[in-house]
């Protein structure tokens, strides 16, 4: 029976939900996606998604996997030109991404090299930046490679910490010190 009425209401919920979409992306301007790029770190990739606008995107917040799927849902979304479907980064922690637009929405498609934490942000649009869908996803092992390597240049800074100590003579007082080639008769002097 509640099947029975999941499936009546479904195709009402269906054009409700249409409707809604269409009258809100008839106000909205059209959503372009104006650049994709990617940046390798010693502890992390982050790929890089460039909208001309905000949108609503579905993706789990964070999470563990070898590949990730991101969607924007119910909106036409537009390439920019010069803006690739496959962005190669072959990092060692991603391999691809692939993105398709549609009429109905985009899908980006991650592969990453092996089951590797990964986390999904919205960066809103600032000077100089537009609205940005942001992919970090951690390189195995690195976050110990770094305490490490930091843990060893603290260790030698201390082992092999030289002091210097610097005197001021000043010349204070009343006798003011010579100046140019009467200085240098002064210190033969004393």
């Amino acid at each position: 029976m509640v099947a029975a009425l999941v499936a009546a209401a479904a195709p009402a919920f269906a054009q409700a939900f249409a409707a809604d979409s269409a009258v809100a992306s008839a106000s909205r301007p059209p959503l372009t996606l104006t650049g994709t790029r990617s940046f390798s770190g010693p502890e992390n990739t982050r790929i890089v998604f460039e909208f001309s606008r905000a949108t609503t995107y579905v993706a789990p917040d964070a999470g563990e996997a070898r590949d990730l799927t991101v969607t924007i849902p119910g909106e036409p979304v537009a390439r920019a030109a010069g803006v690739g479907t496959v962005l190669r980064v072959r990092d060692g922690v991603v391999d691809s991404t692939v993105t398709e637009t549609r009429v109905d929405g985009a899908t980006f498609h991650l592969w990453l090299r092996d089951v590797t934490r990964f986390r999904v942000l919205a960066l809103a649009a600032q000077e100089g930046q537009p609205y940005r869908l942001v992919v970090d996803v951690e390189r195995r092992g690195a976050a110990q490679a770094v305490a490490s390597r930091l843990e060893d240049i603290a260790t030698g800074k201390k082992r092999d910490r030289v002091r210097v100590v610097a005197v001021d003579a000043g010349h204070g007082g009343k006798t003011r010190a010579p100046k140019g080639h009467a200085a240098r008769a002064f210190w033969r002097r004393t």
